[in-house]
């Protein structure tokens, strides 16, 4: 499946900074490390069943509009994201609501969003940490989408 998940690299990331030992580990324990050849990660439209976090690389987001992929997003920010944000909300329909593709060898954490009751009502966790609902007691639900964010999100 790729590299081994290592909670000291993700402690490194903005997003996991103010995890816990304890939060760090659920997440490589129910996630992964995958690298990606250029091409497509996720199609719009496509049913969202990720959430990435750029490791190392380069990722291009794109919406249709028109019949015509509009770059919306390129970066090789270490630590963006992609995935798991509709799942906040509800209502929402869980499908990616844009394309991501990398244009060089990327490395990501492909984390696992779960404990996201089947209906669309409120995710299991409220905490204003980012990340700390990916690291919230985990289920056989599994439910993401598809949106990008840098640090700046977060201030």
């Amino acid at each position: 499946m790729g590299d081994k998940c290592l909670p000291n690299e993700l402690r490194t990331l903005f997003l996991f900074e103010a995890l816990s030992d304890e939060q760090l580990k659920m997440l490589c324990d129910h996630g992964h490390i995958q690298t990606f050849e250029p091409g497509p990660v996720v199609v719009e439209g496509d049913p969202a069943t990720c959430f990435y976090v750029l490791l190392d690389g380069e990722l291009v987001m794109s919406k249709r509009s028109g019949g015509v992929d509009i770059v919306t997003s390129r970066t090789s920010q270490r630590g963006v994201y992609c995935g798991a944000w509709s799942a906040y909300v509800p209502g929402e329909e869980h499908i990616y609501e844009a394309s991501v593709r990398v244009t060089v060898p990327s490395r990501f954490f492909i984390g696992i969003r779960q404990g996201m009751p089947a209906s669309n009502s409120a995710p299991v966790t409220t905490s204003s940490t980012p990340g700390a609902a990916l690291a919230a007691p985990v289920s056989s639900r599994t439910i993401r989408a598809c949106a990008i964010g840098e640090r700046s999100t977060w201030t």
